[in-house]
């Protein structure tokens, strides 16, 4: 057939001299008329095409291209030589006109159907087009999800089947929390809230609907499922996608079914500030009834310690002897506070810190805490009152000079000078004193503390005049020493490698300056 054509179309420029003109100069045509050409749809994804010759045609030739009409080149056309969905060469004499349905297109796209005929003389016709666009009467479906988030974004690329436009629909974020209500019967969560997305926060791209959650809304390790009403899309022609609505998530925070994703997590930190500043020391005398506290500072409420919690308790005694243990009791308190119980009683005048472990315990939302340690803050104190050691008291003390010991009265009271202590020694070593000997209480420490070198008497000569004066002195070269004594009870004290005493300054020769006494270890008990 092409060889005919071949054939024909040099014969066309052999007789070309010969082609007739009208009066007006233009070449008749009567005999080259180009085929008529229809092309309709018939379904989404079929047409139904005819080309019909007409009188004269020698060949016609057609071409089913995808895409709106474009110029081709006739000559090409009639010899066949475009990669068609349908094509082919007619000889007029045997088939004056072709029909056909082509089937398997893809909805929502134009075809375009080019025909063109060589008269019996070889001369070619102009090219007749017919143009068909397939119809989209099925709804958008879904093929596709991914999400990617970070602990403020949470964005969803959904993918459907055909290129997508917005269309009228709403979409709906739905917020579940892992740790929040779980319905029991049905095995899943309790949705926490939902709200309806802005339209700013939808757009297309494609076959994609792209959701971007307003930052707003962002919850660190929230699960949020989308829903939405028919048309939030629509295909090319208008379709409509329809309604999702079905999501499911099950108690691990899994979604099971339907349109999900989360936010990621974040660490929260504990804090001691919740009711006092971090600097500040809890005394404590009960440690049945002590239980130290940490508050979250996480947005959300705590929903309970996880299978790796752990308090580590530290207690340092007043020497610096160091116990420590994992406490066997904690549990979250309220929405915001965790505690803890002793294991033992700690001794007094002890400190206790503690450390909770990084991951110890969650919020609402799955979101774990940071480590965090209270060092120091709580104290246990004897729980003293300055009525503890005011009292006149039998004091023993043994010396640093062998068969030295002495046994003497000592008077305390309430101080006349709180800026100097908080009681005064008014009879020291069975001496009434002419200067008070200040002295600290700590009475949660159960410490009693003088400071050194507190003239207290002063011994006249004959004629009265100032010849010695004494002192309370430490043997130390240290000008901030002090004495401190336990107080194990109310109405005693004690204490050991002391080195304190009294000290006779001479005021006439101090060459004669000397030590009355120098104390190793003292120890009182009050009489009344």
């Amino acid at each position: 057939m092409k060889k005919i054509l071949v054939i024909l179309l040099a014969a066309a420029a052999t007789l070309a001299s010969c082609v007739k003109f009208e009066d007006d100069g233009q070449v008749n045509y009567d005999s080259t008329t180009a085929p008529d050409v229809t092309a309709q749809v018939v379904a989404d994804d079929s047409i139904h095409v005819t080309i019909t010759g007409k009188t004269g045609t020698g060949f016609y030739s057609y071409a089913v291209l995808a895409g709106a009409e474009q110029t081709l080149d006739a000559e090409k056309l009639l010899k066949d030589s475009y990669t068609a969905l349908e094509s082919g060469v007619i000889d007029f004499s045997k088939e004056s006109s072709v029909e056909f349905g082509i089937n398997g297109l893809t909805p929502n796209t134009t075809y375009t159907v080019y025909a063109v005929a060589a008269s019996t003389m070889g001369v070619l016709t102009e090219i007749k087009t017919a143009s068909a666009t397939t119809t989209d009467s099925t709804a958008p479906g879904l093929s596709n999800l991914s999400v990617s988030s970070t602990d403020t974004t949470l964005v969803y690329t959904i993918s459907y089947n055909d290129p997508v436009t917005l269309g009228k629909g709403e979409v709906t974020a739905h917020v579940y929390a892992v740790n929040g209500k779980y319905d029991k019967e049905n095995k899943v969560l309790v949705e926490y809230k939902n709200y309806k997305v802005p339209a700013a926060c939808l757009s297309t791209n494609g076959k994609n609907l792209i959701v971007n959650l307003p930052r707003e809304e962002a919850i660190p390790g929230a699960i949020v499922t989308l829903t939405y009403t028919s048309g939030v899309v629509v295909n090319g022609v208008g379709t409509p996608c329809a309604a999702y609505s079905n999501s499911i998530v099950d108690g691990t925070g899994k979604v099971t079914k339907g349109i999900g994703g989360a936010y990621d997590n974040v660490s929260f930190d504990f804090t001691l500030d919740e009711t006092w500043p971090a600097d500040t020391i809890v005394y404590f005398s009960d440690w049945t009834k002590l239980v130290p506290k940490a508050y979250s500072k996480s947005d959300y409420a705590l929903a309970g310690a996880t299978k790796d919690a752990n308090f580590k308790v530290k207690v340092v005694d007043g020497n610096g002897r160091t116990v420590s243990y994992d406490a066997n009791t904690f549990k979250v308190l309220d929405a915001t506070t965790v505690g803890f119980i002793l294991n033992e009683a700690p001794d007094y005048g002890a400190s206790l810190s503690f450390t909770i472990a990084e991951g110890s315990f969650e919020d609402l939302f799955g979101n774990s805490n940071n480590e965090f340690t209270a060092d120091g803050n709580y104290y246990c104190s004897y729980g003293y009152s300055l009525n503890d050691i005011i009292g006149k008291y039998t004091v023993t003390g043994t010396s640093y000079w062998e068969d030295a010991d002495e046994t003497k009265v000592w008077v305390i009271e309430k101080s006349n000078d709180t800026k100097k202590g908080d009681v005064m020694i008014t009879t020291y070593w069975g001496l009434p004193c002419d200067y008070p000997i200040y002295a600290y209480f700590d009475k949660d420490a159960g410490i009693f503390t003088i400071p050194d070198f507190q003239k207290y008497y002063t011994v006249k000569d004959a004629e009265g005049n100032a010849a010695k004066d004494v002192y309370l002195a430490c043997n130390t070269n240290d000008d901030n020493a002090v004495v401190n004594m336990k107080v194990l009870a109310p109405g005693s004290f004690s204490g050991n490698d002391l080195w304190f005493g009294y000290y006779l300054n001479d005021l006439v020769d101090k060459s004669k300056s000397g030590w009355g006494n120098l104390f190793k270890t003292v120890s009182g008990t009050r009489t009344e």
